[in-house]
């Protein structure tokens, strides 16, 4: 009743002129810190974690002391604090608070996650951004935004903060293999824009990628100059965000080499294909709860699991995007050898509704190899003792959180630990 309420309230001219004045306020309270910094803000439906945190650690260690405020952390420099609000993009107050405290311990560059909700929703405000990236663009949030047309409109704002605002250098990251980011490079009209692709003719385009079970390799090529790259990450997301990271860096200045070899010190963002090994198998804890998202990294983990089976866990977040709920089940049934599901954060949303919208996507019964045990806990215990040397075991949908939503309120599940503490038990 009450997210009904919220959106009957968003679309009204009180709620938007609410909106307006608290960033007004927090302009003003805060004195506007980013004033005088340079700020790249980046959107995108997957990858604006990881790629933050890339570009954060490529211009924090060759320019200047940078900011990042993000999903998982904020980060001052090389110091950072969690970021407990489970939000991407916090409330107007929050960002401008954050900024404050960035100037005053000396960042001059400020990395900013910018999700759909914070751009709708007016929490940049006052802020004139030097770099808009855009990541990607696929279905989410349709909840919020009704359509695509809407949710890339709403992305669309903060390039045209940066082709409308004072700032004299302006420049704008686009996915070339992504059709969306095809028509905004050619329409924004922002001179500095640069491209990132694999299968497209792109500024900067990945080659030859290979993998293995933990690690990718690629060449660069930018212009025809040819760059070899090896990075302790996994999946092609992640050779996306790592030409996107680049990317914000050529266009600045920064040398390729230079960038490249940052990533010997690069240290990924928690609860992103965040691996364990335990008696020659393979588990890896992610954030993934988008289908595109789930699509590449099962993809991937498929390519590589060799004569092991594929067990996967995953769930889908109650009150919100049920049309993706059997998309999630389709793609799971066709890369998983063993299905589990579970909650992921249900919230006040029927628990067992949740699973079986999930499961109208997947071509199997109870028992054969797909399997239903709600309780988290419990079925990442119920994986542990059914993992065999040579599988490979995704854990989907939670990542870094380390709370649930749960009918009441919200409880404490931290699945590194929960997986680590069962890999304990069970042993060699």
């Amino acid at each position: 009743m009450i997210q009904k309420i919220k959106a009957l309230l968003r679309n009204t001219f009180v709620y938007r002129f609410y909106k307006t004045m608290r960033g007004k306020y927090a302009l003003l309270k805060y004195d506007n810190p980013s004033n005088g910094m340079f700020v790249i803000g980046i959107t995108g439906t997957n990858g604006k974690t990881t790629t933050s945190f890339m570009i954060h650690h490529i211009f924090n260690t060759l320019i200047d002391k940078a900011f990042l405020l993000g999903t998982n952390e904020i980060k001052y420099g090389t110091e950072s604090v969690a970021n407990t609000s489970k939000m991407t993009s916090p409330d107007v107050m929050d960002v401008q608070k954050y900024l404050a405290q960035a100037k005053a311990q000396g960042c001059h560059i400020a990395v900013l996650e910018t999700a759909s909700h914070g751009l709708d929703q007016d929490r940049f405000h006052g802020i004139d951004f030097d770099m808009g990236i855009l990541t990607n663009i696929t279905p989410e949030h349709l909840d919020y935004h009704k359509s695509m047309e809407e949710y890339a409109k709403t992305k669309k704002k903060l390039f045209q903060n940066v082709a409308t605002n004072s700032k004299p250098n302006k420049m704008a990251i686009l996915p070339k293999d992504d059709k969306i980011g095809r028509e905004w490079a050619d329409e924004l009209g922002i001179e500095k824009t640069m491209t990132f692709g694999i299968v497209s003719g792109a500024t900067l385009k990945a080659e030859a990628i290979t993998y293995t079970v933990d690690s990718t390799s690629f060449t660069i090529n930018y212009m025809g100059q040819l760059f070899p790259m090896t990075m302790k990450m996994v999946g092609i997301h992640n050779v996306y965000n790592t030409l996107t990271a680049l990317c914000a860096g050529l266009v600045v200045g920064l040398d390729l080499n230079d960038m490249i070899a940052t990533f010997t010190t690069f240290q990924p963002p928690l609860g992103r294909m965040e691996p364990i090994i335990h008696n020659n198998t393979h588990y890896f804890v992610d954030f993934a709860h988008t289908p595109d998202a789930l699509e590449k990294t099962l993809s991937y983990l498929a390519s590589i699991k060799k004569d092991g089976r594929l067990l996967l866990l995953t769930g889908a977040m109650g009150q919100r995007d049920r049309f993706k709920r059997p998309m999630m089940g389709k793609l799971a049934d066709q890369y998983a050898d063993i299905i589990v599901l579970a909650d992921e954060d249900p919230g006040e949303e029927p628990r067992f509704q949740i699973i079986q919208e999930i499961k109208d996507g997947i071509n199997r019964y109870d028992g054969d190899n797909l399997f239903i045990i709600p309780d988290r806990q419990k079925a990442i215990q119920f994986l542990t003792q059914i993992a065999r040397p040579g599988d490979v075991v995704l854990l989907a949908g939670k990542g870094h959180e380390t709370v649930m939503s749960v009918p009441g309120g919200k409880i404490s599940r931290n699945e590194k630990v929960i997986l680590e503490n069962y890999l304990q038990e069970k042993g060699v």
